[in-house]
């Protein structure tokens, strides 16, 4: 009799245990550094020059069913928002061009004002492509404890004891892909997952409650499981991308330049010895890193490809040595090429561009690396 009262008294004190979870509003479980990503919402504060991106229509690699067009372009449009919200993205709209050349069609054909018509031919190119596939897809969702349930979980069942509740999951994964477009490079591939657990004690009264709402294709997934595990994979989807291009493209400190200010020099400077670093646009693209790596390798720096603190400081002291070599040679010419100091200053420049145009090459007044071995040849 007094087992039977300590059990009873057990379930009816775990009762109210879970009675004040829910009414706390703490039944739901969720990932927490989801819920505490700086990508969850809201404009991200940033300062740099923002890479062109655009984002495909998901595809499905699951094959069981649930994936339309629709679904696949409601997705991506969640990427997209999530990517635009964090201010550090120029994100082109690619699943609506077909409504984009309708308008600028419409301000040429003369009904429209010219000063507001749009123009033709500026739609912007992406210089990143994001492409993912659905490849892990499982929801299921059913009651449990209690008299008339649909089904019962008997881990859960045995746990609770036979309260009545409802237990719902759902579990999405994708696999992520950073392209390159104009190299068909991929630069990232990522698996990314996100999981909903939801317990409601009062499942069989009210069903569930969230927090907003999707549209288009993703209606049907509103306030459900689903659409919390979508919204956990498209906020882990939007961290990985900012982790890789923050990796891959250095950052400057405005906006409104084509690229890093800082990074320009180095790539003229790695360009003016021979390494190829490709365009001079403050842009860490893989001829940038294949010149750093290079570089690094031939002066016996660790072999990284990234250009780190001491790699900066090894490249302009040998630009200066490079430099100190031409003024020493330039002034021995007659050049008077002023110091020989290392400092690129406007007697140096004036007179590579005095050596350049006596043999026959572009007149720049910059060192070059046809300019340096012609000098060599000269001196």
């Amino acid at each position: 009799m007094k087992s039977i009262l300590i059990n009873q008294n057990t379930r009816f004190i775990f009762l109210l245990l879970l009675l004040t979870v829910v009414l706390t509003g703490c039944s739901i479980i969720e990932d927490p550094h989801v819920l505490d990503s700086p990508y969850k919402e809201g404009p991200i504060p940033y300062n740099g020059p923002k890479i062109r991106i655009a984002v495909a229509r998901f595809t499905d690699k699951t094959g069981i069913g649930w994936y339309n067009k629709a679904k696949g372009e409601g997705m991506a449009d969640q990427l997209i928002t999530a990517l635009v919200n964090t201010g550090r993205y120029i994100v082109l709209e690619r699943h609506n061009v077909d409504a984009i050349l309708e308008e600028q069609g419409f301000g040429k054909s003369g009904l429209v004002s010219k000063e507001s018509a749009a123009r033709m031919h500026r739609i912007l190119g992406a210089q990143l492509l994001a492409v993912a596939a659905v490849t892990e897809f499982d929801v299921n969702t059913g009651w449990y404890g209690g008299g008339g349930a649909e089904y019962r979980r008997k881990s859960k069942k045995d746990l609770l004891g036979g309260v009545l509740g409802g237990l719902s999951h759902a579990h999405i994964g994708i696999d992520l892909r950073l392209i390159e477009t104009e190299t068909s490079h991929i630069i990232a591939a990522k698996n990314v997952e996100g999981e909903f657990v939801n317990f409601d004690i009062f499942g069989f009264i009210r069903g569930y409650t969230g927090r907003g709402g999707l549209g288009g294709g993703l209606a049907g997934w509103a306030n459900t499981p689903l659409e919390k595990a979508l919204r956990q994979v498209i906020n882990k989807a939007v961290g990985a991308i900012v982790l890789e291009t923050d990796a891959y493209y250095v950052h400057g400190t405005s906006s409104n330049s084509k690229g890093d200010n800082t990074l320009r020099p180095v790539q003229r400077k790695l360009n003016n010895m021979g390494y190829e670093a490709g365009l001079e646009d403050g842009i860490w693209g893989p001829k940038t890193q294949n010149a750093v790596f290079k570089f690094q390798t031939d002066h016996q720096l660790e072999a990284t490809g990234k250009l780190d603190q001491t790699t900066i400081q090894v490249i302009f002291s040998k630009w200066k040595d490079i430099v100190r070599s031409v003024q020493r040679k330039l002034n021995n010419m007659s050049y008077e090429a002023g110091p020989e100091d290392g400092i690129w200053g406007p007697k140096t420049k004036k007179a590579v561009s005095k050596f350049q145009t006596d043999h026959q090459l572009k007149a720049t007044g910059k060192i070059d690396q046809t300019t340096i071995q012609k000098i060599k040849e000269s001196s």
